[in-house]
């Protein structure tokens, strides 16, 4: 049997993941959508054999487990809407020098982590708008 690398396709080479280990970071992906590639390939590496976190992203590509961002939620809800309503007309006679005392959220950014609450999740290609 000839090698066919040239047309992208290695016969000889044995799968790195046996159909059962695939099925099994299947399962794991699924319980934890929100774990990066690096935190799953830890996790799965804990019951099975050592793989790298490129072979981990390339069997998730292979099970079509795509690395999405997360759909955002409304900013506001009817509660705050309220809230911000109630904020308004308490301060309603206030001069332009009294409301630059306040500071407003979205002049500033207040980050606590790197990701600036950007979150990933892994998805399938059915699942366009599962925000979990």
């Amino acid at each position: 049997m000839a090698n066919r690398q040239h047309l992208g396709i290695n016969i000889d080479r044995k799968k790195l993941l046996c159909l059962r280990y695939r099925r099994s970071l299947q399962r794991l992906v699924k319980k934890n959508r929100t774990k990066s590639t690096l935190e799953l390939t830890e996790m799965f590496c804990t019951g099975h054999r050592g793989i790298s976190t490129c072979t981990n992203r390339r069997e998730l590509k292979r099970m079509e487990q795509n690395n999405c961002a997360s759909t955002r939620k409304p900013l506001l809800s009817a509660i705050n809407r309220r809230k911000i309503l109630e904020f308004a007309k308490k301060r309603q006679d206030l001069t332009v020098k009294q409301w630059g005392n306040f500071r407003w959220t979205d002049e500033a950014r207040f980050s606590l982590f790197q990701n600036n609450g950007h979150t990933r999740v892994q998805r399938e290609l059915h699942e366009a708008l599962d925000p979990s």
